[in-house]
Order: structure tokens, then sequence, then C-alpha cells
């Protein structure tokens, strides 16, 4: 089971850096990466301490690839992981509610990483620019999620097709 969960995150990092190329100085500024975690946790029964590692990994591996802010992703991350956890506790895993997730995690996210190179004085203090990041990263990361909503989807309905022929 670990194995897919490093494949989800080999094939984010993939995504995230075909997409930057694609999309460089455009409006669509790709997380798939940071998208990945709720795909991690709404697909496989992962534990909390496993989710949470592998989140943290995801965030490390994030700074250590993209940016130059060593282990400030990691930290987002791990609380984005512990956000997504709550987040399915009480609310139902389906389209509308990835969504929903999906935009709270890319608001926190950007807004977490505005406010510390705000601080930093690495950015300007322009909240033009803050929301600029997070409608840019909206769209691109909503046409993700949906994606993957039915490809998992998709594959469960096999899964579960599979399971009934196995059973008999």
């Amino acid at each position: 089971m670990n194995a897919i969960y490093i494949i989800i995150m080999i094939l984010s990092f993939i995504l995230d850096s075909v997409f930057s190329n694609i999309f460089n100085d455009s409006i669509f500024m790709p997380l798939i990466s940071l998208m990945s975690i709720i795909v991690l946790k709404k697909k496989y029964k992962i534990e909390n301490n496993v989710y949470l590692f592998f989140t943290a990994l995801i965030g490390l591996l994030y700074d250590l690839i993209y940016t130059s802010t060593p282990v400030l992703n990691m930290m987002i991350y791990l609380l984005l992981g512990i956000i997504v956890i709550f987040f399915f506790k009480y609310f139902r895993k389906n389209l509308f509610n990835e969504l929903l997730l999906s935009t709270i995690l890319i608001v926190l996210y950007r807004t977490i990483i505005f406010i510390v190179l705000t601080i930093s004085n690495i950015l300007e203090s322009n909240i033009t620019i803050l929301i600029r990041s997070i409608y840019s990263s909206l769209f691109l990361n909503y046409i993700y999620i949906v994606i993957t909503y039915f490809i998992i989807k998709k594959l469960n309905k096999k899964m579960n097709k599979a399971d009934k022929i196995i059973k008999f």
C-alpha cells in the first residue's frame, strides 16, 4: 500500500513541474502536490500517523524541489494534513466537499506563505498579490480534483466488482 502513496507523490511532483513549465507566468499556478494530500486521504484507508508522515514528506520534498524555504512547506503541509483529517472526520467524501476542502487548503496555504514572505521582506505587502495567487491556484486545482474524483470513483466500482467476484 505504501507504494501507492509514493506513486501519488511522484505523480503530483511531475504534474506540478509540467504545469509550472506550461503555465509559466500565467494566471494558472499549480498546487497539485498540495491537492495530493486530499487524494491520499479520500481514497486510501490510511492511518492518521502514516498519513501525516506522508503529508510532511510531500511538504519537505516540495521545499527541496521548488522553494528555498527549508522546512516551511513541510510544516504547512503537516498543518493542512491535520485539517484534512478533521474535515473528513465530519464531512462526507463527495465532490462538493473535496472542492470545498481544496479551496480551504489553497487559501490557507497561500495566506501562510504570503504572511511569511511578507514578514521576511521577500515579498511586497500587497493584498492583490495574495488574492491573485489564490484565484490563480483554484481553477487548475479544481480540474485536478474533479478528474481524480471520477477516476477514483470508477476504480472503486471496479474494485468492488472484483471483490464480489472473489467472494463467490
